[in-house]
Order: structure tokens, then sequence, then C-alpha cells
């Protein structure tokens, strides 16, 4: 599972690059921050969820967050060519 998951953060980062609503540098920045807080936040959060209300209950919390991954997955997509020859 990791080695299927491992190539998810470069093409995160390579799709934050690559959007254009802002300055490739703040996209990236703004991944990685998020990246670093959710991995310095995550597990002690699912620890303390699993001590207090059980396992199962640590890893449904993970499925809305797969859901969100889902639908957020959107901008990984292929983005339209646009022409720049006129007729």
């Amino acid at each position: 599972m990791g080695v299927g998951t491992s190539a998810i953060f470069p093409l995160a980062m390579s799709a934050a690059a690559q959007r254009t609503d802002r300055p490739a540098a703040v996209n990236v920045a703004a991944l990685a921050q998020i990246s670093f807080v959710s991995f310095l936040l995550g597990p002690p959060l699912l620890g303390y969820i699993a001590e207090h209300f059980g396992i199962r209950w640590a890893f449904g919390i993970g499925l809305p967050l797969v859901a969100l991954s889902l639908f957020a997955a959107s901008a990984l997509g292929a983005k339209p060519i646009r022409s720049t020859v006129t007729p």
C-alpha cells in the first residue's frame, strides 16, 4: 500500500505547481504546509480517538477523508488545451 501511494505526494506537488490561480511557489508551499501539519497531527488524533472510542471509530474517521480526496482529485485531471491560433 505504501508503494502504491508513494507517488501521490509528487503528483500533488506537480498539480499544485501547474495551477494558475496563484504563483506556483505559493501553491506548492501551501500544499507542503498542509501535508506537514497533517503528518504531525494525524497520528496523535487517531490514537486519541482509538483509545477513547475504539479502533473502529479511528478507521471510520478515514472514510469521509477518502471521499473528500476523491472529490478533490478533479484538480489532478487533464486541463483542456487552448489553441492560440485564430481562424
